[in-house]
């Protein structure tokens, strides 16, 4: 395979009116974003579309086209993936998907009929059963035709249901380990399986469980306090019913006179 096998002609430097392109306001994060990472957003029925796409056919390995724009903000690489085309036409075997020129031609037609205004994002393809990752001929095809700074790679591995993006990090292409899924705005975002959202910020835990046994015990302790000094009180009052005499003592009975018709002289 050589360079002379591809044929890219909506790469040129004349360019189509860009559209006003904004960050999605509706999006949820998944994984951690490097610093230094491309920050990608994409669309989540596109995810989805392109998921039961990739499931199709398990034999060989399918693709398509990553259409949107890029954007910079606040000295930020931003990619926002709107659209996707078939890649139709393509040489494809288990191992290899290969763009034809009638592929490339489709492409270029789709983008001009369909998503005017937009570019090339970059491409996916599917791995049918060994896993996530970018071949030697992927290289080939990413480091020639999606060699921007905002191109990326997408693979799906459909029998093993993993995914993961790669993106340009000071001169080489490397996974991704984050990016943003966006909807409408006031719509749900439904991540794909295995997805996960980024932690948010750490919350304080609510320890109610030891408020409860500080509380229960701090009514135990008043409630003792008080039968405490009830017990007193009560005793005192029962010493000063009884005379000021001392407790514990019995109290004897002056002894009787003899009856002194008992006696003669």
């Amino acid at each position: 395979m050589n360079q002379e096998d591809f044929e890219i002609t909506f790469l040129s430097a004349e360019e189509a009116p860009r559209r006003q392109w904004e960050i999605p306001k509706n999006a949820v994060q998944v994984g951690e974003i490097a610093e230094g990472d491309l920050h990608l957003y994409i669309g989540q029925e596109l995810l989805h579309q392109m998921d039961a796409l990739a499931g199709f056919d398990l034999r060989r390995e399918t693709g398509c086209f990553l259409v949107g724009d890029y954007l910079e903000q606040d000295g930020q690489l931003c990619a926002i993936v709107a659209g996707f085309i078939e890649a139709r036409y393509a040489d494809a075997s288990s191992a290899s998907l290969t763009f034809t020129h009638e592929t490339w031609q489709y492409v270029s037609s789709q983008l001009e009929e369909h998503f005017a205004g937009m570019r090339i994002l970059g491409w996916q393809h599917t791995h049918p059963g060994y896993g996530v990752f970018l071949s030697q001929h992927d290289l080939f095809i990413q480091e020639n035709f999606f060699n921007l700074p905002y191109q990326i790679a997408y693979v799906i591995d459909p029998i093993q249901g993993h995914r993961g993006f790669f993106g340009w990090k000071q001169g080489k292409i490397c996974p991704l380990s984050g990016y943003y899924v966006f909807g409408n705005l006031g719509e749900e975002i439904r991540l794909l399986p295995g997805a996960e959202r980024a932690p948010g910020k750490p919350k304080k835990k609510r320890r109610w469980w030891l408020f409860l046994v500080l509380f229960l015990l701090a009514v135990f302790l008043a409630a003792a306090t008080a039968g405490t000094i009830l017990f007193a009180r009560s005793q005192s009052e029962q010493s000063q019913k009884g005379g000021g005499s001392r407790p514990g003592m019995m109290e004897l009975a002056e002894p009787a006179q003899p009856d002194g018709a008992l006696f003669t002289q």
